[in-house]
């Protein structure tokens, strides 16, 4: 074998080994972020069964506020009905007549409870406002965490993405840097041989 022979195989000889030898760059470690992602899916779930829950209760709370307000009135509208029949009753305006003071209190009695019902109707009159102003607000919070699930689950698409070409580009310019080994291994083997030629 002549001397050129043993410097090629020498080249491809040191080509190779620092093929093998040549430290890779370690992939970006995304172990840390994809546990921050895991934790965060984790919370968004347990935020949303806490939201079914609740929604569950306002149902739940609405479906027994109907419920009592429909007892309510059925039983007032039972008392009412009795006593304009005992109102009626002749023995009853005799005695209201006869007595000035039961009829003042009958007259106070039937005031306190035009007032009460006036409280209870502006009550529940809120409460119905109230009502509505949480179920407004829940679908306003369901709608902003339904926006925030959008960006994270974009954001989430784009960093795999970014970190897949990070390691392209780093696959790329470690082919690029054995290039330049190889071109100057080559160029300095053809000097050789040109030198030993010459």
């Amino acid at each position: 074998m002549k001397p050129l022979h043993y410097l090629l195989i020498a080249a491809v000889a040191t080509i190779i080994i620092m093929l093998i030898l040549w430290p890779s760059s370690e992939p970006y470690d995304s172990s840390a972020w994809k546990k921050t992602i895991a934790e965060k899916d984790e919370r968004l779930k347990v935020y949303e069964q806490r939201d079914k829950e609740r929604l569950e209760k306002i149902k739940s709370d609405s479906l027994q506020s109907i419920k009592n307000k429909e007892a309510y009135e059925s039983n007032v509208k039972g008392l009412t009905s009795t006593i304009t029949k005992l109102k009626a009753n002749p023995k009853v305006i005799t005695i209201l007549k006869e007595n000035p003071e039961v009829d003042s209190l009958v007259r106070a009695q039937d005031s306190l409870i035009a007032e009460q019902n006036l409280r209870i109707y502006s009550l529940e009159k809120e409460a119905t406002e109230l009502r509505i102003d949480v179920t407004e607000l829940n679908y306003s919070f369901q709608q902003q965490i339904a926006e925030h699930r959008a960006k994270y689950d974009v954001t989430v698409a784009e960093n795999e993405k970014l970190q897949k070409e990070l390691q392209k580009k780093e696959k790329k310019s470690l082919g690029k840097i054995l290039l330049k080994v190889g071109e100057h291994a080559l160029s300095g083997l053809a000097g050789f041989v040109l030198g030993k030629a010459g």
